[in-house]
């Protein structure tokens, strides 16, 4: 059984793994490196990890709960499918400014990275894709009860869409170093789901 020390450790080292993954990938952040940054020793990360594959695999789920704290929290304060997805796209260009667009997504980095020889790490960064995939799916569904998008509007292709308009954006943003890709796909994004809204009665061409 992990003790609260233990567990505080553990945080640390995938803290500082995740932070130098990010910055410089995962190949190019040795042990030794993870070690310094966190303050511990070797035994105390091979304690609670196996292998740094392993370690990455903490790392991918430590993401993942920071951007599924980001999304509930920005879908979560807006009353339509529209503001709701601006709200999320809003607070990941916040994001991207606050930390001078370095970085970009971690999971799409890592995917880059590793999806080829490393099936595990495709598998779990594949795992958060689908969430966020179904994730949106829920909020068009909701919309649809709410009257905001119409019936036959295929809710899981949807969210595809807007998963990966936004995947690009960002990696667009992380290779120019400015936001105007990012906001464009924002707009773009929100364009489209307006043609989507049932029309009214009687306005029908």
């Amino acid at each position: 059984m992990t003790t609260a020390r233990g567990q505080e450790t553990r945080e640390r080292i995938v803290r500082a793994a995740a932070e130098l993954f990010h910055l410089h990938g995962y190949y190019h952040t040795s042990i030794d490196a993870i070690l310094q940054r966190a303050g511990v020793k070797k035994g105390n990360l091979y304690f609670h990890f196996r292998n740094k594959e392993e370690l990455g695999y903490a790392v991918v789920e430590w993401f993942a709960a920071q951007f599924r704290d980001i999304f509930a929290r920005t879908t979560g304060s807006a009353a339509t499918l529209r503001e709701q997805i601006r709200a999320f796209f809003g607070a990941m260009e916040a994001y991207h400014l606050e930390h001078r667009f370095q970085g970009g997504c971690p999971f799409g980095n890592l995917a880059l990275e590793m999806g080829d020889n490393h099936p595990g790490m495709a598998d779990h960064v594949d795992t958060v894709f689908r969430y966020f995939e179904g994730a949106i799916a829920r909020l068009v569904e909701a919309a649809k009860e709410r009257g905001e998008v119409r019936p036959e509007v295929d809710s899981e292709q949807l969210a595809q869409f807007i998963l990966s308009t936004f995947e690009g954006a960002t990696l667009i943003t992380k290779v120019r170093k400015e936001i105007t890709a990012f906001r464009h796909c924002r707009e773009a994004v929100d364009a489209f789901l307006a043609t989507l809204q049932p029309t009214p009665q009687g306005l029908a061409a």
